[in-house]
């Protein structure tokens, strides 16, 4: 879907079968319909008929299918990621399968948008893996355009992180303790015991906000987290977080009204603190990892979505 040159790669080597969906009608000049049709992937639009893809979506038993997908990076995350899940169920309707069985996807994207694309499909994480284009200055890791810390372009999958290997030659390296292929940058933190970079520098773990950070990052006490710089309008930024405890966006821990009512209602009125533990009054740790937190808090994970409901409101 939207991917081309990756389509004429498979076409030539002919070990995997491989249909074109593109808004580019000149393709049509150079394959035939049985492997293209004319798409919008941004309302998921066929200009004509659909039916040689229909047949395409139709697998053998021994065959699998997988969706790799790029679309413009200036394209709604919402909008890509309803045609994925609309494309998920017309590949069950043609094969009979249950209406939620998962479907491989690739979807390619710069690592800075993953919030947006998680907000729309949580089951989907970032490989390590970077993408270099021929014809993007700025999406490469050669030229004097391109970036210091190499492509920002990543590849988001629902595909298990450990299936996918990464070639060492190409400065990638085996993770034993999160048993995958992560870049030589990326540092194992013990803390978060994950391998937490994203933007192909090495994170630094903040002992305040508990998670790893951007080495250039700075921790501010009243907003409880780190950001880019110092001086920042507090207010503004911590419209935009989410809240460690109800999990809500738009304020943080100490403007919380859901923990607020909580302790009102068990007549333990504290005074908000602005470092530590909100829940246990510790200081090595915040709310979203306090033993305690199950006391107040119900959550439930599902294919990477979370939900937190406060337990006696």
């Amino acid at each position: 879907m939207g991917t081309p040159r990756l389509h004429f790669h498979l076409r030539r080597t002919g070990n995997i079968k491989s249909f074109l969906l593109d808004f580019d009608e000149r393709f049509a000049e150079h394959l035939n319909p049985q492997e293209f049709c004319l798409y919008n992937m941004c309302n998921n639009h066929f200009f004509y008929k659909r039916q040689p893809f229909e047949m395409f979506l139709k697998c053998k038993s021994q065959e699998r299918l997988l969706i790799v997908t790029d679309p413009p990076f200036g394209c709604r995350t919402e909008l890509i990621a309803h045609t994925l899940r609309s494309l998920r169920r017309l590949h069950n309707d043609l094969n009979e399968l249950p209406v939620n069985t998962p479907l491989s996807i690739f979807w390619v994207y710069p690592y800075y948008m993953g919030n947006y694309i998680r907000k729309d499909m949580p089951e989907l994480a970032a490989c390590d893996y970077k993408l270099n284009y021929t014809n993007h200055e700025r999406y490469t890791n050669v030229g004097p355009s391109s970036r210091s810390y190499g492509s920002p372009v990543r590849v988001f999958t629902n595909v298990p992180l450990e299936l996918l290997q990464l070639r060492e030659e190409h400065g990638y390296k085996f993770c034993d303790k999160c048993q995958r292929y992560t870049a030589l940058e990326n540092t194992h933190c013990e803390r978060c015991n994950n391998c937490s970079s994203l933007n192909g520098q090495t994170y630094k773990h903040c002992t305040s906000c508990d998670i790893c950070v951007k080495p250039n990052y700075v921790h501010c006490t009243k907003c409880r987290r780190c950001s880019q710089r110092e001086g920042h309008n507090c207010e503004l930024y911590q419209s935009k977080q989410h809240c460690w405890l109800c999990g809500q966006l738009g304020h943080i821990e100490t403007n919380c009204q859901v923990w607020r009512m909580m302790q009102r209602w068990q007549r333990k009125r504290k005074q908000f603190q602005q470092q530590g533990c909100l829940i246990c009054g510790q200081s090595k740790h915040n709310e979203r990892k306090c033993l305690q937190r199950y006391k107040y808090f119900k959550e439930s994970h599902f294919m990477g979505h979370t939900v937190i409901m406060p337990r006696h409101l």
